[in-house]
């Protein structure tokens, strides 16, 4: 009895010294919101992924957080829990910065601009893959969702300012000019929907499935332009819901509390075809859906997306005989997916934010194929005559060059064995090439600002010139 005695005045001691601790932290946060902002625990999610996932999962939805320290926070300092996440007009919340590159506000704002090199590399990037599909059969189309903040910027707080230069209007200017890809841009579309009814969720990031209704509209027509079967879209019953705290909320630590009524959407007629989860194990750490349609007069699709095509597959599930939907971004590591089953429909849906960040993949299998066809197009730079690859990156970084354009590299190698070479240059994915015993053509394009690196795993391997363009 003794014993158990001491342990409960011990809890409470702890618990008396906790509380007092309490206290006093939000005592000092009042005064100076920034003292103790080694407490926000978004912060510390930020340096890990594990963490990241754990903060939103557990704390986001965990009583003692929700109810508890994340409401007491925000009464003692003014301020949500999180930087993530900013307080708009009647209680809407918007993404203020997911990561420390990718501000929203500042898009929003017209302060976040692309360069001109920039957005050369981003037409490339998405060009590449459309003539890699072009080559194999397959239609592609680009998806561009927007940020919240550009379909409902009238409710952010008072000292944003909508701006009507927008980096996303350059990229778009950019890829009609100078390609043939077929992209939408959604903005119109749910800025058009909005007035009918809302379009996104007051605490969520994502559109509603109003606004996911909207987008497939907009694809359905996008897909008929280009004669494709079975694009009517079908007729759907709209049902107001009641909708509880979004995935803002979780990250601020508000109390779970309905918010007003949204939309599901349900198909009218109903049709009827199965729906696979979790189909993919080439890719365990995000899954996806399969849908399947007994109608073989139907072909197969493709989707590549983020979080916001949740909502969208389940209506472009009824227009195709096949349609995998893979939660990640088009790359090497995905590539599998359209060798293996070829679809005739690749659909890669990507967010304006996304966007925002001028650091792209840099493919072997897109770029290859692209430049073989197209260098001798170019205007010729120099050559480089010499043997090393150290040399020959030294040079890259040396030479003058404008400021809208890139170097496109041909390398002429020769392996004794089998191996790879990658070449890095601060992309997002470096390009690796597969190395055969021999002699053969490498083609690469590379950013003249930034550093590149020659890493070779085949034995032997030489480096016997170099044609240098630029584009």
């Amino acid at each position: 009895m003794e014993k158990i005695k001491h342990s409960w005045m011990g809890l409470l001691v702890l618990l008396g010294l906790g509380s007092v601790g309490l206290v006093i932290m939000l005592g000092l946060l009042k005064k100076d919101p920034k003292a103790l902002s080694v407490l926000k625990l978004d912060k510390w999610a930020e340096t890990s992924d594990v963490f990241a996932h754990k903060y939103e999962g557990f704390a986001g939805t965990h009583p003692w957080f929700t109810q508890g320290f994340g409401p007491a926070w925000q009464k003692a300092t003014g301020q949500l829990i999180t930087e993530k996440v900013m307080p708009g007009k009647e209680g809407w919340l918007f993404f203020w910065q997911e990561t420390p590159r990718i501000n929203l506000m500042e898009q929003v704002s017209g302060q976040t601009q692309l360069s001109p090199r920039e957005i050369k590399s981003w037409r490339l990037f998405f060009d590449q893959k459309y003539a890699w599909c072009k080559e194999r059969g397959i239609d592609y189309v680009l998806v561009l969702a927007p940020n919240k903040g550009s379909i409902y910027p009238e409710m952010l707080p008072d000292e944003i300012k909508s701006s009507p230069h927008q980096f996303l209007d350059e990229l778009i200017r950019d890829l009609r000019e100078h390609t043939e890809l077929p992209w939408i841009d959604l903005r119109p579309t749910l800025k058009a929907a909005k007035k009918e009814r809302q379009v996104f969720y007051h605490t969520d990031t994502h559109w509603n499935q109003w606004g996911a209704y909207n987008a497939y509209l907009a694809l359905m027509r996008r897909l008929n332009d280009r004669a494709w079967r079975d694009t009517a879209a079908y007729r759907f019953q709209l049902d107001s819901v009641v909708y509880h705290e979004g995935d803002l909320a979780r990250l601020a630590l508000r109390p779970p509390q309905a918010v007003g009524f949204h939309y599901e959407v349900s198909p009218q007629p109903e049709i009827a075809y199965d729906v696979q989860r979790n189909f993919t194990p080439e890719f365990p750490a995000h899954g996806g859906y399969r849908y399947e349609r007994a109608a073989a007069a139907l072909p197969k699709a493709v989707l590549f997306h983020d979080s916001f095509s949740h909502d969208l597959h389940p209506f472009l599930g009824r227009h195709f005989q096949d349609l995998r939907c893979y939660w990640t971004f088009w790359d090497m590591g995905s590539q599998r997916a359209l060798t293996e089953d070829p679809p005739a429909l690749l659909i890669e849906q990507t967010l304006e934010r996304r966007l925002a960040v001028g650091h792209q993949a840099n493919e072997a299998s897109w770029i290859q194929p692209y430049w073989e066809k197209r260098f001798d197009q170019l205007r010729q730079s120099w050559t480089y005559e010499g043997t090393s690859f150290s040399q020959l990156a030294g040079q890259l970084g040396l030479r003058p060059v404008e400021t809208d354009q890139l170097w496109v590299v041909a390398l002429e190698v020769e392996a004794e064995e089998s191996g790879h070479l990658r070449i890095e240059n601060q992309y997002r994915y470096e390009p690796e090439f597969a190395i055969q015993p021999g002699r053969q053509s490498l083609f690469v394009h590379l950013d003249p600002a930034k550093p590149v690196l020659f890493r070779s795993s085949s034995p032997g391997l030489k480096l016997l010139g170099a044609r240098v363009a630029v584009y």
